[in-house]
């Protein structure tokens, strides 16, 4: 048999089912109704759902057959007209069989009206301190891992809303840094930065899910961060505070970047579908109040255990002495440079003038040497330069002050 494609849409009065099977024999097709059980059998299409909300077969329900795209169009009327269906959009939760989910173990079980009623949900101590399972090492199955320990792992009591924060903060901090474009890398980032993907870890409470992804964020990936951790985890509060539809969006995000790995796809049998079905039937009120406990988190850098303070003024430290060392090496490549330009300046400059000789020594006479150009009447007078400054170096003595001798090209 065959399961058809379908989707459920509801008014005031009715729950409209579109069944897509277009090989389906319409002569023998078949419609069952009551309260909360619906059921459709064409062959070999077979479809059965479990409605939250009861409805009923009367003389308003109706069904149609398109033809030309292979639908069926089933109408049937709400026993309580105004009632509003909840979780219609959750596919896996209306095709498991009621008091069951499509994740087989006995683990996970969710209980009819009849046994405990929707508003009683016991609120859970995120805070409780729990003793760790000890599994005999006389097991004959051997250890157990795996989600709700279905896989024989070690994890005999695996918290799952444990393991479910841990594993979103690892997606929230893939999606701030690479701004919602997966890359190549995304499956790597999650799977290093979840310690229940990781290696299996099983935590005994909230605070240490918390510690422990922080410290992972800010020891493995490309981007370590403070301020960056500090962001990822307002990002996982959020999540948790939008709800049960949101973090199953996560949960598929995930599983597809894993379903493309090397050999991480291996998760998604261990963890992450079987996390997209508890999902849909995990209490809303415990969601919301894990939630509301993740906001009143507020961890500090002693929390993580790294000496975050003592590193970061050890770095402050460094950049100060290498800016000193800058500002050193800037002055003393300054001071060669002003010296190249004084040698440049004597052993360049003052040679160049047409007949004259610029030795600085004495002449015959025992007197400085002094040469003329004649034509021009401009002269200029070479000294012993030993203790004069730079700005006496070289003087020109012009008859027209405004005249200025130029060096020959």
């Amino acid at each position: 048999m065959l399961t058809p494609a379908f989707s459920i849409t509801q008014d005031e009065k009715f729950l409209t089912i579109s069944i897509k099977a277009p090989y389906a024999k319409v002569s023998e097709a078949e419609i069952y109704i009551a309260d909360c059980d619906f059921k459709f059998y064409a062959k070999p299409y077979y479809l059965r759902l479990n409605l939250p909300k009861a409805i009923q077969e009367d003389e308003q329900a109706k069904a149609n057959y398109d033809s030309t795209s292979g639908h069926f169009t089933i109408r049937a009327a709400k026993v309580n007209p105004g009632e509003h269906f909840d979780g219609l959009d959750l596919l896996t939760k209306l095709l498991a069989p009621a008091g069951q989910t499509s994740a087989s173990g006995p683990l996970i079980e969710v209980l009819d009206g009849s046994t405990q009623s929707p508003d009683v949900d016991q609120d859970i101590d995120w805070q409780i301190e729990q003793i760790p399972f000890e599994e005999s090492q006389l097991s004959a199955v051997g250890p157990k891992y795996g989600f709700a320990n279905q896989k024989h792992g070690v994890l005999k009591r695996l918290q799952v809303f444990f393991g479910l924060v841990d594993i979103i903060f690892a997606y929230a901090y893939n999606q701030r840094t690479t701004q919602g474009e997966n890359s190549v890398e995304s499956g790597w980032t999650i799977c290093k930065l979840s310690s229940t993907l990781s290696w299996l870890e099983v935590f005994n409470n909230l605070k240490d899910v918390i510690i422990a992804s922080y410290r992972r964020s800010l020891s493995f990936p490309l981007y370590r961060n403070w301020k960056l951790t500090n962001a990822v985890f307002n990002d996982v509060k959020h999540l948790f505070a939008i709800g049960q539809k949101r973090l199953l969006k996560c949960l598929l995000e995930i599983r597809s970047m894993l379903t493309d790995g090397d050999s991480r796809y291996v998760l998604n049998d261990l963890y992450i579908t079987d996390y997209c079905v508890w999902i849909q039937h995990a209490s809303k009120q415990q969601i919301s109040s894990l939630a509301k406990n993740l906001a009143t988190f507020n961890i500090e850098k002693s929390d993580v255990d790294f000496d975050l303070d003592l590193t970061e003024e050890a770095g402050f430290r460094a950049l100060t002495e290498d800016d000193t060392v800058d500002s050193a090496t800037e002055a003393m490549t300054s001071l060669s440079l002003n010296a190249n330009r004084k040698a440049s300046f004597h052993n360049d400059v003052l040679p160049y003038k047409s007949g004259a000789v610029s030795s600085g020594a004495p002449s015959e006479s025992g007197t400085d040497e002094t040469k003329s150009s004649g034509d021009s009447g401009d002269s200029y007078s070479v000294k012993d330069d030993s203790d004069l400054d730079d700005s006496q170096l070289f003087q020109f003595h012009s008859a027209d002050e405004d005249t200025v001798p130029t060096l020959p090209e």
